[in-house]
């Protein structure tokens, strides 16, 4: 993507985000009070075409939500195999004070007839971000999120998804101004060693211990609400609403794959009556968001039936015990597997963090036919964990990556219901792992 933006104006360049291909958004911090009008132009089959958006009268300093879309919808059956397009904002005297091109998924299709083709799907895993080394003296290890940076150029995932701890803010700022808080995303995003991948790509971003507080913050902790608050304005994870008293979980779909993010922070409560391993938390999830995730699912299988492809996010491992259900909470973890076995789902794979190293997990629950998977991936830049013995007996012992900062990409690639799904890992010293599965019927 080539990007081009007047500092005068922009004081930020935008976080790109994409649910679907019908809508493409973009979040603005300005510099200065204008009025601006965006135009998209888009070109399909050698006709082009130009649609100016409505004028948007900025703040100073705030942020501006602009999105482009639903492009069009008709009855043709030309399904285009490839649409780029081109986003510009002018300002009243029609100078360009940003343009971006952006080829949009291949086998796009505009129309509201039912079309499947072979789709091909490539997002980058992650988290764990850090500024500076807190446990430890002495500078910050940036090279792995270089490589980070310099892999998303080369596989130009459509997204990034991170499950968590993108900025430890307590470290950062001891106070929890607004101003504080946002000083450490612009800090973070500032880093010239990943200076491409905060406005390139799409971001999904679960919320984990770190970015809301105190490394073991409560339910209803003074600070939530406002770390929620600054998370959401960097990295929007929808268009609906979310209530400031409630958990930040949502979901959308590329196609029949589908994607949630859960929050294991905002309603997490302190087990007061035991500190043992498995029962540390009353609840993690709290009781609306499991039934949130229960009446998600319940969507998927109306629409997709129970073949469907689905990809949780989370902060905490399902199978670990650093950074993980089994060693907190136990009897939640546990109802999301029976739900999961109820409904006969065999393509879930969960995308955690927290752990501060990577593994993959593919097991079959108790009693059943279903088999669930887990990729694990923790610590861009933060100090790595290198465990003296195995919190997860059922991973896949050449996936285990300790003591070294590590990412991952997973690729969808196939037809419906009949993707094979690739998960590899990296480290500073190139691919660590690798390993393909098909969708099970």
């Amino acid at each position: 993507m080539d990007t081009l933006f007047d500092k005068k104006y922009i004081s930020r360049e935008p976080v790109r985000f994409l649910y679907d291909v019908h809508s493409i958004g973009f979040v603005f911090q300005f510099s200065k009070q204008i009025s601006i009008v965006p135009i998209l132009r888009y070109n399909i089959k050698n006709k082009s075409c130009k649609k100016c958006m409505n004028i948007v009268n900025t703040g100073v300093d705030g942020l501006h939500k602009i999105v482009y879309g639903p492009l069009f919808f008709n009855n043709s059956k030309i399904n285009p195999s490839k649409v780029r397009l081109s986003i510009e904002i002018n300002d009243k005297t029609k100078k360009v004070i940003f343009k971006k091109k952006i080829d949009v998924l291949e086998f796009s299709n505009f129309s509201r007839n039912i079309y499947y083709p072979n789709f091909n799907l490539t997002f980058a895993v992650c988290s764990c971000f850090n500024l500076s080394k807190y446990f430890e003296p002495g500078e910050t290890d940036l090279r792995t999120l270089q490589k980070f940076n310099d892999v998303c150029k080369e596989k130009n995932p459509l997204m990034i998804v991170s499950s968590g701890d993108i900025v430890y803010h307590t470290h950062i700022c001891n106070n929890f101004s607004s101003y504080g808080i946002q000083n450490s995303y612009d800090t973070l995003i500032k880093l010239k060693e990943s200076k491409s991948i905060w406005s390139n790509y799409t971001w999904v971003v679960s919320n984990d211990d770190h970015e809301l507080g105190f490394n073991n913050a409560m339910k209803d902790t003074s600070n939530i609400r406002l770390l929620r608050k600054k998370l959401d304005e960097n990295f929007p994870i929808g268009e609906q609403d979310i209530d400031s008293n409630k958990f930040r979980a949502t979901y959308f779909n590329l196609k029949d794959v589908y994607f949630i993010t859960l929050d294991t922070v905002t309603e997490r409560t302190l087990n007061t009556e035991s500190g043992e391993n498995g029962n540390r938390y009353l609840t993690i999830l709290g009781e609306e968001q499991l039934n949130y995730l229960k009446n998600v699912l319940c969507c998927i299988i109306e629409v997709e039936g129970p073949k469907s492809l689905i990809f949780i996010v989370v902060g905490k491992s399902m199978f670990g015990s650093s950074g993980a259900f089994p060693d907190d909470c136990i009897k939640e973890r546990n109802q999301i597997f029976e739900y999961i076995k109820k409904l006969k789902l065999k393509n879930v794979v969960f995308i955690c963090g927290d752990s501060h190293f990577s593994d993959f997990t593919e097991k079959q629950l108790d009693n059943s036919d279903i088999t669930v998977r887990e990729i694990r991936n923790s610590s861009i830049n933060t100090v790595p964990r290198n465990l003296s013995t195995s919190d997860n007996p059922d991973r896949y012992s050449s996936s285990y990556s300790g003591g070294v900062n590590n990412f991952g990409f997973v690729n969808v690639n196939g037809s419906r219901n009949k993707y094979n799904v690739t998960y590899t890992n990296y480290t500073l010293q190139g691919q660590q792992f690798k390993h393909t599965w098909k969708m099970e019927e």
